[in-house]
């Protein structure tokens, strides 16, 4: 067997897309998805900007695209997770799969739980600090089935 055709054979890992400004929130959750036999190819990004970016250009590429987006709703800037979201619904529609996007923050007003409730494009939250429950919730969006 060439070397070619045993990686063809090999399971892909899961693509998961972390939108966050919190470098250390970065390394723990690709540390959680990465233990226990669970690998998975954690992307990185601390702006909306290079996210939508990355999206837009693989958008026809199903080994890049993201099947999970972990998306943290407040940043230290204008863009924040709202806006990702506004954006992510007007270009989904060109995305060769559709990834589940799980917001994933320490504020967790009333007013975002509702709008996280009727907004079609968000999966479902957790809050942060993640706990053993959350974290299970995550890993098991990603596991193959």
């Amino acid at each position: 067997m060439t070397e070619e055709s045993e990686l063809q054979n090999q399971p892909k890992l899961p693509i998961v897309m972390v939108l966050d400004q919190d470098e250390i929130f970065h390394f723990i959750i690709s540390r959680v998805l990465n233990r226990d036999g669970l690998n998975s190819q954690v992307i990185n990004f601390n702006s909306v900007t290079s996210a939508v970016s990355y999206l837009l250009e693989n958008a026809e590429e199903t080994s890049l695209l993201p099947e999970l987006i972990l998306l943290e709703l407040y940043f230290h800037s204008d863009q924040d997770g709202w806006v990702f979201i506004d954006l992510f619904e007007k270009i989904k529609h060109r995305l060769i799969r559709q990834p589940k996007v799980l917001v994933v923050s320490y504020t967790m007003k009333h007013a975002d739980v509702s709008r996280i409730g009727s907004n079609q494009s968000i999966f479902d939250y957790v809050s942060k600090p993640l706990d053993s429950e959350s974290i299970d919730f995550i890993r098991d969006l990603i596991k193959p089935h």
